[in-house]
C-alpha cells in the first residue's frame, strides 16, 4: 500500500489528489492532506485545529437545484444546496443533501421538495379535500375531509342481500378507518358501490357518483370524525363553490362496528363531541377522510 503526503501550505489541494488518484491502477493509496500519517483512504487535517482558518475547511460540490436529471447518480452522492429557500421553495435548506437511491435527503432524514406543504384548513384541490389534521413531524403527511356529503345506510338486514351486515362484524380486529373500510368491502362483494358507506367511501373520488378505483379515501373513525366536527366551522370556510357544508346539529356515521346490528356514530353536543351506537340498517349522514403520504 502506497501513501502520499501533501502540505496545505501549497495550497495545491486539487493537484495532490489528481496526483494520488492517477495512481490508483497500479495501488491502493491512501491520502493525507496535512498529515503523513493518513488514518484512511482520504484524511485531512487542520494546519491548526485550535485556531482554523478558511482554508482548513472542505467544500463540496455546491448546487442551487435538485433536478430529477441530477438524480441519475451513484447513491451515496453529496452536495451542498445553496439555492433559493422560503415560501415557494418546499422545504429545501442552505445545507448538505445525500442521495439514497430514490431520493435526495439532508443530514436530518428529511427528503428534499421544492413544493411548499399544506397547512390546515387549505383546500387541496388535486386531492379534493380540505386538510383538517397535519403530521406535527412531517408537514407533506396529513388528512382531509371530502367536500361531498352522503347519507345511506351501513348495510343491511335482507337475506340473500350481498350487503346483509346485522349477523356478524366485518371490521372485527381491523384497526384504521382505510382498512376497516376495505374488510366491508371484501366482505361484501357485488354490492353496488354507491347504496352503502363502505363501499361509497372506498371507491369515492371527489364526486356524487363512485368511481371504479381506489384511491384511498375511506369512512373515518370517530377520533377522525370528532377532529372534523370540533373544527367544522374552518372547514366549511375552506370548501370550494358547490360543496356541502358540515352540520353543527348532525350524527355523523363512523367505521367503527360496536356490534353485529349496531355501528358509531357521532355528533357534537353543546359543542362537546359525542359519541353513540346507530344501526347499521338507518341512513346517517357520512363524510369521508383520506390520508395523504407526499414524502
Amino acid at each position: 500500500m502506497r501513501k502520499y503526503y501533501f502540505s496545505l501550505a501549497t495550497n495545491q489541494l486539487i493537484l495532490a489528489l489528481t496526483l494520488a488518484l492517477s495512481f490508483s491502477w497500479a495501488t491502493v493509496a491512501q491520502v493525507g492532506i496535512g498529515t503523513t500519517t493518513p488514518q484512511a483512504m482520504l484524511d485531512v487535517v487542520a494546519s491548526d485545529p485550535a485556531n482554523p482558518t478558511a482554508m482548513d475547511g472542505f467544500l463540496m460540490p455546491r448546487v442551487s437545484s435538485l433536478t430529477q436529471d441530477f438524480q441519475a447518480t451513484a447513491v451515496g452522492t453529496m452536495v451542498f444546496y445553496n439555492g433559493p429557500t422560503g415560501t415557494g421553495h418546499g422545504n429545501m435548506k442552505n445545507t448538505v443533501y445525500f442521495y439514497d437511491g430514490n431520493n435526495w435527503k439532508n443530514m436530518s432524514g428529511e427528503i428534499a421538495s421544492t413544493t411548499d406543504p399544506k397547512v390546515l384548513y387549505e383546500y387541496d384541490a388535486a386531492n379534493k379535500g380540505v386538510v383538517f389534521w397535519i403530521d406535527s413531524e412531517d408537514p407533506y403527511h396529513y388528512k382531509i375531509v371530502s367536500t361531498l356529503e352522503f347519507s345511506i345506510p351501513y348495510g343491511s338486514t335482507q337475506n340473500n342481500n350481498p350487503a346483509e351486515c346485522d349477523e356478524h362484524m366485518c371490521s372485527a380486529g381491523k384497526l384504521g378507518g382505510f382498512e376497516r373500510t376495505k374488510a366491508w368491502v371484501l366482505a361484501h362483494s357485488g354490492v353496488t358501490n354507491s347504496a352503502y358507506v363502505n363501499s361509497m367511501a372506498y371507491y369515492y373520488d371527489g364526486t356524487s357518483s363512485p368511481g371504479s378505483t381506489a384511491l384511498g379515501w375511506y369512512t373515518p373513525t370517530l377520533d377522525e370524525l370528532a377532529l372534523v366536527l370540533q373544527n367544522l366551522s374552518s372547514i366549511n370556510s375552506a370548501l370550494p363553490a358547490g360543496s356541502d357544508n358540515i352540520a353543527s346539529a348532525t350524527y355523523y356515521t363512523s367505521s367503527v362496528e360496536d356490534s353485529n346490528s349496531n355501528r358509531m356514530v357521532g355528533g357534537l353536543a353543546s359543542g362537546t363531541f359525542v359519541g353513540d351506537y346507530g344501526s347499521k340498517t338507518n341512513s346517517y349522514p357520512v363524510r369521508f377522510v383520506r390520508e395523504i403520504r407526499g414524502n
